[in-house]
């Protein structure tokens, strides 16, 4: 059991530090929800995986690191490798520990509400582009009409996305996947095509659950994702 929990970490290691930005933890705050870094090239909202130097050369994710401006970053829960049948371990954030910005920046997916503005935005920008139809087979999972913050987040962790481009009327945002920060924006200007909802994709209906949140088709494209976006 031992070799295999090694050779279980080292391929978490392995999996997260192609192309990273890795900077140290430099301090920790008492409530251990905040950290500090020597920040570079990074933008607010940008997140990375605090990685943890085991034994036996081995290394392990524990959390997320958030940047937020400055030297600080802030701590989030780590679950996208959770498996009920493997060790947990109960390990923090510590100085010393390791944050793996950009892991995933380049796998990003295109929210746009209408084919026309999705193939727009997909020529302008060098992406490894992930389907819309993907993300669309988590609504239908999850009965969710409208998609939610914890379906995005749900989502970015399944698959390894880092960005996600929102096509709106006159900007492109792109926006960091696990922490739904927008990072930049750019111009736009562009045929606006046949609209769907809640954006383009080849599933052209999605069946909700009986109740709860998600239920209902979301209204106007960009007001509903930008409350996402600017959620406080």
């Amino acid at each position: 059991m031992k070799n295999k929990i090694g050779i279980f970490l080292s391929l978490i290691s392995a999996s997260v530090s192609l192309f990273a930005d890795n900077l140290k933890i430099n301090e920790i705050e008492k409530n251990r929800e905040f950290g500090k870094i020597s920040a570079k090239n990074l933008e607010i909202g940008e997140t990375g995986f605090v990685i943890k130097q085991l034994a036996n050369n081995n290394k392990i994710v524990i959390a997320y690191g958030e940047f937020l401006g400055g030297d600080r970053v802030h701590f989030l829960k780590f679950d996208a490798l959770r498996q009920e049948n493997l060790p947990k371990g109960k390990w923090l954030p510590e100085v010393g520990d390791i944050i793996e910005f950009k892991n995933n920046s380049n796998r990003a997916l295109i929210i746009a509400d209408s084919f026309e503005k999705y193939l727009q935005i997909e020529k302008k920008f060098d992406r490894d582009w992930i389907h819309p139809d993907l993300f669309a087979t988590v609504l239908t999972i999850n009965g969710h009409q409208s998609p939610l913050l914890s379906d995005f987040i749900e989502f970015c962790e399944e698959n390894s996305v880092g960005r996600i481009f929102f096509g709106f009327k006159n900007k492109i945002v792109e926006t960091e996947c696990l922490s739904m920060r927008e990072i930049k924006n750019y111009s736009f200007s562009g045929r606006i095509g046949e609209l769907q909802k809640p954006f383009y994709s080849r599933i052209e209906k999605i069946n909700p659950n009986w109740f709860g949140e998600g239920t209902n088709e979301i209204g106007e494209f960009e007001s509903y994702y930008r409350s996402i976006l600017e959620r406080q």
